[in-house]
């Protein structure tokens, strides 16, 4: 079956040093998902969550590890995932996870129709703060089999990589005696932006996923865009538009169209 990948590590700039690691990882990322398709038996979602899994672990992106730290010096990341049936979870604002991605992952499987519901509770598509961490970890993923197995908690602190900590103490500064001088200041932090992975398969499955640490010097419980998605269908033309955040896009059968073009093609 073929395929095909897209990656990004979002619309921040990256200095000339760290550019060659950048373009490696995002490389690895593709690689990752070509593995679990091609040879592991993987699913598109599987697919999706290895690729931005690699690009979270990195600290070259502002996604799980090395994300902007909040103004509790703590790392708050937001994160979703979603496949062309219509399957969709995220978490939010959530803090001690390895992978957000992961996260996001396991609230979409608790989330399908069938799984066992106690008393007829609703399964969540969202799930946000400190209770995201223990659904994710405990609630769902006692029972969750997936390719890449559950999300893991970790200590908080363990996300912190020295960059972060070196922006934040900077910004911090610059915030307390610039708040009267120059309000308008803006943040010139390098990492600003969501990553992401899009897949599509010969067949019309897709998936496609978002991950991101948000602003940073954010409020602590600040949520981005990243859980907030849409979905665009025209019949005629057989194409379905699907976004998630600022602008990841998936098209069925293999198209990517923007909205306003699939209109204007009437």
């Amino acid at each position: 079956m073929r395929f095909a990948i897209a990656v990004h590590g979002g619309a921040g700039s990256h200095s000339e040093n760290s550019e060659r690691n950048v373009n490696k990882v995002l490389k690895r990322a593709c690689l990752e998902a070509s593995d679990i398709l091609k040879n592991k038996g993987g699913s598109v979602l599987d697919a999706v969550e290895a690729a931005i899994k690699v690009l979270e672990n990195d600290e070259a992106f502002n996604a799980g590890y090395g994300s902007n730290l909040n103004t509790d010096h703590q790392v708050e990341c937001d994160a979703s995932i979603m496949d062309s049936r219509g399957s969709f979870g995220a978490v939010g604002a959530i803090k001690g996870l390895r992978n957000p991605i992961s996260g996001a992952r396991a609230v979409l499987e608790g989330s399908r129709p069938g799984r066992k519901s106690i008393l007829g509770r609703v399964p969540p598509l969202l799930v946000c703060g400190d209770g995201a961490v223990t659904y994710v970890t405990r609630d769902v993923s006692k029972d969750l089999k997936t390719l890449l197995g559950p999300p893991e908690k970790v200590p908080i602190d363990s996300l912190i990589s020295p960059r972060a900590d070196r922006e934040w103490r900077y910004w911090t500064e610059r915030y307390r005696v610039a708040n009267n001088e120059n309000p308008t200041e803006e943040d010139k932090s390098s990492a600003l932006d969501t990553v992401g992975a899009t897949i599509i398969c010969e067949n019309g499955e897709a998936a496609s996923g978002v991950s991101s640490g948000g602003l940073l010097l954010k409020f602590p419980g600040r949520i981005g865009e990243v859980f907030v998605w849409r979905e665009y269908y025209r019949p005629l033309f057989n194409v379905e538009i699907r976004l998630q955040s600022t602008g990841l896009v998936v098209g069925r059968p293999a198209s990517i169209l923007r909205e306003e073009e699939s209109t204007a093609s009437r």
